[in-house]
């Protein structure tokens, strides 16, 4: 009986010590409070847009290219320039501020988050834009990077042709050429859309590879034009159209608006119907083309003096002008002694070509606005030479004296006396409207003369001659 009661007194001693002990444990715990530490110190999220650019022809990067990148408002405009091989790299930087709460954290990243555009400008070559997106959820102090590799071909200029594979993606080609007034340089904007050509079976866009130039400058003075543009291949068809994007003053754009014509295989030109030139802003419009070939934007014009739109001009008025005489040289006496009326040639010098009635600074010299007056100059006289004068007796070159070589008919049994002469010239009157007033440009063409000669039947005596009359007038005379 010792024996149970002895080890029954153990076993109750240590169950009395494991519940002390376990007493203590629950007593620590229910005292210790259980804490969720937040770290509001400030974090960042770096952003960096890299990559390269380079010559879409010889690969070869290019130097000074200049980047800027755009993001949202709270993100802002970076700019920078490439090194030496071509590469560039941009670097956004965003911070949390110490204590920041997790709503003005939420605000900050939807703040910067979504697109930046990138946009590539270099010299010599056409601009290039695309977009990249920028997403996080959180500030980790961590780096974002996106890499962009651009190649970028030589910058269109006037009268070369350009290759653009189109259709599947917008494509924007920029045209280096000559100004309204033929002097300065403007900047055509050719925008091909996505979709041009349509979709195939499967619903994807098709891409067709095309060529486009702007003709040179003397083409476009021929045409009198604006705009001569050339497309290939002809008869390509365009299911949206492509964009011309051009400068013009206002000015010079009369009632009937700027016009876009095609050539026909004669050489005329003829409007399609479709196409068509749409005001965009002040000086600036837009030529919406449906199909390729040769084609023009140009002003309006008309015969018979019609004012519909911007340049008319009247037939030429032909009229007649007794000169001096020319005299007989006294040292060569011509005597018909035959039968019969005989032809003695000579050579005399006459004034040929034509002239300005007034100079092209004076009949517009109201216009205040340097640029219209010269692009006004430049058009009219464009259209004088190439519709009008059809290249020949330019009244800009004004009047040439030239030999003019003839026969004189001098009666039977006569003496020449003299050689009456009259003039035979065209007047031209060209009328251009210019914001609602019209400008007339006269200019007379001499184109010819005639002679007569005055003789005296020496058979019955009392011829005379006018021998002081050699250079008079219309010139001088040399009998062959």
């Amino acid at each position: 009986m010792k024996m149970n009661s002895k080890f029954f007194g153990l076993g109750a001693k240590l169950a009395l010590c494991f519940v002390a002990v376990l007493g203590t444990l629950t007593s620590c715990y229910e005292k210790e409070d259980i804490k969720t530490v937040i770290d509001t110190s400030s974090k960042s999220v770096n952003y960096v847009i890299s990559g390269s650019i380079a010559n879409s022809t010889s690969l070869k990067g290019i130097e000074n290219a200049v980047v800027t990148v755009t993001g949202p408002a709270a993100a802002g405009v970076q700019t920078t320039t490439t090194d030496a091989m071509g590469l560039f790299s941009v670097k956004y930087e965003f911070k949390t501020k110490d204590g920041a709460s997790q709503a003005e954290i939420d605000a900050l990243i939807k703040s910067v988050c979504g697109s930046y555009t990138v946009d590539v400008t270099a010299n010599g070559y056409n601009n290039r834009s695309t977009q990249t997106e920028l997403q996080f959820a959180a500030f980790d102090n961590q780096t974002i990077a996106t890499h962009l590799d651009f190649l970028l071909k030589s910058k269109a200029i006037q009268g070369v042709a350009e290759e653009i594979v189109a259709g599947d993606t917008e494509q924007i080609i920029t045209i280096d050429g000559a100004s309204a007034d033929g002097k300065g340089t403007t900047t055509d904007k050719l925008i091909v859309p996505q979709g041009a050509f349509g979709k195939d079976a499967e619903g994807k866009f098709i891409a067709k590879t095309i060529t486009i130039e702007r003709a040179p400058l003397v083409t476009e003075e021929e045409a009198s034009a604006v705009r001569v543009y050339e497309g290939k291949p002809d008869g390509t068809v365009f299911e949206i159209p492509l964009e011309i994007e051009f400068s013009y003053p206002d000015a010079l754009v009369g009632e009937g608006g700027l016009k876009v014509l095609f050539e026909k295989a004669d050489g005329s030109w003829v409007a399609d119907g479709q196409a068509r030139v749409e005001k965009k802003a002040a000086n600036l419009y837009v030529a919406y083309i449906y199909h390729f070939s040769t084609f023009k934007i140009g002003l309006p014009t008309s015969e018979g003096g019609s004012t519909e739109g911007t340049i008319s001009y009247d037939k030429p008025i032909v009229d007649k002008k007794e000169l001096p005489n020319i005299g007989e040289d006294s040292s060569k006496k011509y005597c018909n002694t035959a039968n019969v009326a005989k032809e003695f040639p000579f050579v005399t010098t006459q004034q040929f070509g034509s002239a300005y009635t007034k100079s092209l600074e004076v009949v517009f010299a109201d216009i205040t606005d340097a640029t219209v007056k010269n692009a006004a100059i430049y058009q009219i006289t464009n259209f004088i030479e190439n519709q009008v004068m059809n290249g020949v007796n330019l009244p800009s070159i004004g009047y040439q004296e030239k030999e003019d070589k003839q026969n004189v008919l001098v009666d039977a049994h006569s003496n020449l006396n003299y050689i009456e002469v009259e003039q035979v010239r065209q007047t031209y009157v060209v009328t251009m409207k210019i914001s609602g007033k019209d400008y007339e440009v006269e200019f007379v063409e001499y184109i010819g003369y005639n002679y007569k000669a005055n003789c005296t039947d020496y058979s019955h005596g009392h011829g005379h001659a006018h021998g002081d009359d050699l250079n008079a007038g219309g010139g001088i005379i040399d009998f062959e």
